[in-house]
């Protein structure tokens, strides 16, 4: 009798984080709701990093009847594409720009615009206020919509899954995966972008790499293309295999490293034979056969892609977008702030790229997968710009920058830490073990690291766990 109470628990629970179109329940609702329910508990090396497909994510409608978003079940065809959207601004002449929306369009003069902070491209979303005189609106201020804390954007999905993988609940407040976050305090993620594995020299500095992880395996390394410094023409597969098989020989001479830390390839724009278009996909495994021969857990994922690590949400592309957004933008700002105009202009804009087809062209049917509601935890973009941490709206944002500097003859790597206090008192026994090979620290330096300014306990709650990044320079 009490299993029999126990199991119409879980059935009603699961009923009630679901969606239903109707009010009935039917005999296919109810054996999903059996399915769900008497999974058995996941293998933890398998639920703590799940990475999801860009072509794989989830997508999603506002119903106005029900105010909350709903998962989509048809497919819009792409002649029914609407021509204009709300508050976007749009170049329709040369030399002469237009504010888009529903209505129509209405030219803007933008030669005495103060801007504030971000980046302002053509097919953005803007917020402009001046004064309108012989049909042109003279703008005074222009700036970018409000953002959006997760928290309130959760709260019209419901429980859906809006990130993407096997899951169809939100893993955020997934009890048991908290529970093994904490248990999993000390576990690490490594960013590396442009890793070029024809260049001896890179080789010999992720060698180096690899020694000082060698007693504390991370939980993921991330590379990120391009993997070679040029492209090779029609011999280009065959050195790309030939470095992964070199990298793949490089990890095997660390066990510990390569039975304990899983290897996630995210192709660069010239390591994929497919279109210059986003998403790519992966790359084929007859290209990292030599690498997943001596490595026991290798993932092949798109550009881009989403990490879901326990309850935490990570998305990544490798996409030159700062230099494209620099490059584009009506109004350029201080180079100094420029992660912070990245970071918000992304966060505003709720989408990874805000720019023209023409100038980073989408598959429209998977431009799901670029969007950025709600807002994730974290977000890396390998460009070839310089490194830059920053933190806006409740979420990290990240740029690890090329790991081969060519033109100061400098290879750099990101250390990326999901800091509880058991890894911040490691920090010493890792830069020990790098000592050897460092030679530059930004922006933080280990040396002068105050453990005591991380607002962190032993019994701190999840709340608390902070992100921080640590770019480790060799000479």
């Amino acid at each position: 009798m009490e299993e029999r109470l126990v199991w119409l628990d879980k059935i009603i629970d699961h009923f009630q984080k679901q969606s239903l179109d109707t009010p009935v329940i039917e005999k296919e609702h109810i054996e999903a709701a059996i399915l769900e329910s008497s999974k058995n508990e996941v293998d933890e090396e398998d639920d703590i990093i799940r990475v999801i497909s860009a072509f794989e994510v989830p997508q999603f409608e506002y119903s106005l009847e029900r105010k909350k978003f709903l998962p989509c079940k048809y497919k819009t065809p792409e002649l029914y594409g609407k021509s204009s959207s709300k508050g976007l601004l749009t170049q329709l002449k040369e030399g002469r720009y237009y504010l888009e929306d529903p209505s129509g369009f209405i030219q803007v003069d933008l030669s005495n615009t103060n801007y504030q902070d971000g980046l302002y491209t053509e097919c953005c979303f803007v917020l402009a206020e001046g004064w309108y005189q012989d049909r042109v609106l003279h703008v005074q201020n222009m700036g970018l919509p409000p953002r959006e804390i997760s928290d309130i954007s959760r709260v019209y999905f419901g429980s859906e899954n809006t990130f993407g993988g096997p899951s169809k609940i939100s893993l955020r407040s997934n009890e048991r995966l908290k529970a093994l976050e904490l248990h999993k305090e000390d576990a690490m993620l490594v960013f590396l972008s442009d890793v070029w594995l024809d260049v001896p020299k890179v080789q010999d500095k992720l060698s180096q790499l690899f020694l000082g992880y060698s007693t504390c395996p991370p939980a993921a390394f991330v590379l990120m293309g391009n993997f070679q410094s040029a492209h090779k023409g029609f011999q280009h597969w065959t050195c790309l295999k030939d470095g992964f098989k070199t990298l793949g020989e490089l990890v095997a001479q660390w066990p510990s490293i390569a039975q304990n830390s899983k290897f996630i390839i995210i192709p660069g724009p010239t390591d994929s034979q497919a279109a210059n278009i986003l998403p790519r996909p992966e790359l084929p495994e007859t290209i990292v056969s030599g690498l997943k021969s001596s490595v026991k857990d290798v993932i092949l994922a798109t550009n881009p892609c989403r990490i879901q690590y326990c309850t935490q949400e990570i998305v990544l592309v490798r996409e030159d977008l700062v230099t494209k957004l620099c490059r584009n933008s009506v109004h350029f700002p201080d180079m100094k702030e420029i992660g912070t105009h990245f970071a918000k202009t992304l966060i505003c804009q709720a989408h990874l790229v805000p720019l023209c087809l023409n100038v980073c062209p989408v598959y429209w049917e998977f431009d799901s997968a670029l969007r950025l509601y709600p807002c994730p935890d974290l977000i890396v973009v390998g460009d070839q710009q310089k490194e830059f941490s920053v933190k806006y709206n409740q979420c990290h944002i990240i740029n690890p920058g090329p790991f081969c500097k060519a033109e100061k003859k400098r290879f750099s790597t990101p250390l990326i830490l999901w800091i509880h206090y058991k890894v911040i008192r490691r920090i010493p026994q890792l830069q020990q073990n790098f000592a050897p090979a460092i030679g530059y620290l930004a922006p933080h330096s280990w040396q002068n690291l105050d453990i005591s300014t991380f607002p962190v306990s032993p019994s701190a709650p999840l709340d608390l766990v902070k992100l921080s990044s640590y770019h480790i320079s060799f000479i």
